[in-house]
């Protein structure tokens, strides 16, 4: 049964440690860049690199939706074929949510709670974790923060160029600069999950299980070699159900905390 947000149910934090193996590029789309140049990074107020949450979030669904789509064992869990066509592609298209929406409504008045049972019972298991345009997210992820002893202070300029696909060769005047966080830097991850179910946790988890052994690259110029990384250190792995929420928000104690080697064995 579909646990939405109405209720509490239960919640997962995991924090971890990104380190990079390769550069980094996460361009700001503008930019101030001392050193000139034309894609600059993402920098927080400080000017210190960070990865957006919605970058990391990104890359991990792309990678979770992979592996649904191949495991396909409906009604359990699957991905819809594409969540950004609305029209087909979805696996909640626009006009079937508008067919539901009619389901729900009496009398001019929409019973709220039916349509978001019957609206998850049609969604994919991808989609319920991750989030759509229909149903809210049972996943959060934080911007990730530079962990700073890990940073020299300062960022690689590299040059890249287009390529004329017919000559197979530079193409004239496409030179252009962009930054490069380097290779060794360590970002701290953090990530909320609510009211997930097995199933759901467990596709994360062989999510996460691909990003802790470093298959699943950040960021652009991925085919360059850039934005390869590796998650680690668990430093936590905290659940909370809804028996033990009343001492957690009292003593701000998390009753049946799970060690990090427990946590190890499911994802690694």
């Amino acid at each position: 049964m579909y646990q939405d947000f109405a209720t509490f149910h239960n919640r997962l934090t995991l924090r971890a440690t990104l380190t990079l193996k390769t550069g980094l590029r996460i361009g700001s789309g503008a930019g101030d860049s001392v050193v000139g140049a034309e894609i600059p990074i993402v920098r927080d107020a400080l000017g210190r690199p960070f990865i957006p949450g919605s970058s990391f979030k990104g890359a991990l669904r792309a990678a979770v939706e992979r592996i649904a789509r191949t495991i396909n064992r409906r009604p359990d869990l699957w991905a819809c074929a594409n969540p950004l066509d609305h029209e087909a592609g979805a696996c909640v298209t626009r006009r079937r949510k508008e067919e539901l929406l009619r389901e729900a409504t009496t009398n001019g008045r929409i019973d709220e709670q039916e349509f978001a049972r019957t609206v998850a019972k049609e969604t994919c298991t991808v989609c319920r974790l991750f989030g759509s345009p229909w149903l809210a997210a049972k996943l959060r992820v934080k911007d990730l923060s530079l962990i700073e002893e890990s940073w020299a202070g300062r960022v690689e300029v590299r040059t890249g160029v287009g390529i004329d696909r017919d000559t197979c060769t530079a193409a004239g005047q496409v030179l252009y600069s962009f930054e490069v966080v380097p290779a060794g830097t360590r970002f701290r991850c953090e990530l909320v999950v609510e009211n997930a179910d097995d199933v759901e946790l467990g596709l994360l988890f062989l999510g996460l299980r691909e990003m802790q052994r470093g298959r699943i690259p950040l960021g652009g110029a991925r085919s360059r070699g850039l934005g390869w990384a590796e998650l680690s250190g668990w430093e936590t792995f905290e659940r909370i159900d809804r028996e033990h929420l009343l001492d957690y928000l009292i003593e701000g104690k998390i009753e049946g905390k799970i060690g990090m080697v427990h946590f190890s064995r499911e994802i690694g």
